[in-house]
This record gives structure tokens, sequence and C-alpha cells, in this order.
């Protein structure tokens, strides 16, 4: 398994010594998750220096033709992109999620570009599934798919089917602990969202390879909207379905005390992993 990191532990590589450590010209990926943050992120990151290229990529989740040839076209879109001296990357917000259930896939990109660096973005799974139907309900497509359904209703139709990925997975895409282990082989660094979205950006920044500015653009305040209200159901349901899966994250990367908060303020039990 390759270096993974959490916020605030992740050492700082020079400059000359990032060059070295990567046998390709793309540096880094923001690898999800959907609703995380991650076209934030890229927007964070392309403002202070950064070259974000191609957006939402859909590297696992489009037609499955092997990774090279998709990896070639990712690769040279970004780097034409960017000027030589810039950390160059992509952002996929599906990638950590379709990367789970395509092994195979993923160990190629791996093999094909063993120097990038991967950032994962990770926000609370209940909270990130209500910022997904509130997503669904204002696309056209999705509106279709959702039929009105409210989100407990939603969670418990997919939770009965339990088949393939599926593009409006609700509480799949909140099965961080598949994630975290499906990128192992890469270069890893697990943000949490809520402290992204509270200003704590320094320890991605020096991942990119980038030197944390003395101010910030206020990327992610300006974009973060009012959520929809959260159904004591829906607390109920993907309460019960997450807590398992969570404890396994964070015997991954130790506990994450923003959403052992949360948890708490909503008399959720905690979750029995201490680190």
């Amino acid at each position: 398994m390759k270096r993974r990191s959490l916020d605030g532990m992740h050492r700082l590589l020079p400059a000359a010594a990032l060059a070295l450590a990567t046998n390709t010209t793309l540096d880094f990926g923001i690898a999800g998750v959907q609703k995380g943050g991650t076209t934030a992120l890229a927007e964070l990151l392309r403002a202070h220096g950064a070259c974000v290229g191609p957006h939402e990529v859909h590297f696992f989740s489009h037609a499955r033709s092997g990774p090279e040839p998709r990896w070639r076209t990712v690769h040279d879109r970004a780097t034409r992109a960017c000027a030589a001296a810039q950390p160059r990357g992509f952002d996929d917000p599906a990638f950590s999620f379709y990367g789970a259930g395509a092994p195979a896939e993923v160990a190629g990109l791996a093999a094909l570009a063993p120097g990038l660096r991967l950032v994962l973005v990770l926000r609370e799974p209940i909270q990130r599934a209500r910022s997904q139907h509130g997503m669904m309900a204002a696309g056209a497509k999705s509106r279709r798919v959702l039929r009105g359904r409210p989100l407990e209703v939603l969670a418990r139709d997919e939770l009965a089917r339990n088949g393939t990925r599926d593009p409006y997975d609700v509480v799949r895409r909140g099965l961080y602990h598949e994630q975290v282990e499906a990128l192992a082989g890469f270069d890893l660094h697990v943000a949490v969202a809520e402290r992204l979205f509270a200003g704590g950006y320094g320890a991605v920044f020096r991942f990119v390879g980038l030197e944390p500015p003395a101010t910030y653009v206020d990327v992610f305040r300006r974009q973060t909207k009012v959520p929809s209200a959260l159904s004591p159901a829906a607390l109920e349901l993907l309460a019960a379905a997450y807590r398992g899966p969570t404890d396994r994250l964070y015997g991954a990367i130790g506990v994450v005390p923003e959403w052992e908060r949360w948890y708490a303020d909503r008399g959720l039990p905690a979750t029995r992993v201490r680190r």
C-alpha cells in the first residue's frame, strides 16, 4: 500500500522531490466524492496557481475501454491546457465511487501513472446523501428518476435493489471505506470536507505541490447552499446504513471529530471505533 494521509498529517515534499517522485507529467487528481466539495476545491486550487484541467472526466463511469486510452485522453487534455511550471491535475467526483467497483481498471491506472497523487474529499455521509437528493430534485433528467420520492424512500429502494453501481445511488456513494481501500495503490490524501468548508486548506495545498498562501479565495463559503430538511425517517435509515461502514472507515483513517459531534447533536449513537 502506498502512502495515505489525512488532513494535517502529510509531510510536504520540496518541489524538486515532487518532480522526481512521479513518472507522469500530470501531478494529481481530485478523486471524489460527489457532493463533497470537489468542484469548489478545483476552483480554489486554480485560483492559487494549480491547473485543474479536465472537469468531471468520468474516468471509470463511462465506456469500459480499459484505463490506458482514457488516461491518455485526460493526460493530454490537462497537459495541453497547463503551463509546465504549474501543478497539473484533473477533477472527477465519481472516480472513487466507480473505481471501487472496477479493481482491475484501478490497478491498471496505478501501473500507468505510478506517481499520481489523489485527493479524496469525504463529507459526512448522511449530509452528502441529503445534498445529492437535493441535486437530483433540481435536475430535469434526475427528477424523472426521483419521481418525487423523499430521501428515505429513495434510499430504501436502493438498499432493496442491492445491485450494481448506479449513477443515482445515494447510499452506496457514502460507503467510503470501499473507496479508500480501492485507491490504496495510489499516493492518497483524505481530506475532510467539513474542514475545507471551515477554511482548512493547507494540507491539500501542500499535497498537490502548492505553498499555502497567507489568505485564500473564499470559494467554499461562496458555494455552500442551505441544505434541504432531513426527515427523522431519513436520518434513522441512513444512520443505521452507515454506522458499520463508518466504523470501518475510521479503522483506516482515524475518527473524524466533526462527524461525531454532528451525530451527538442529533442523538445518534457514537461509532464504536476510538483512535
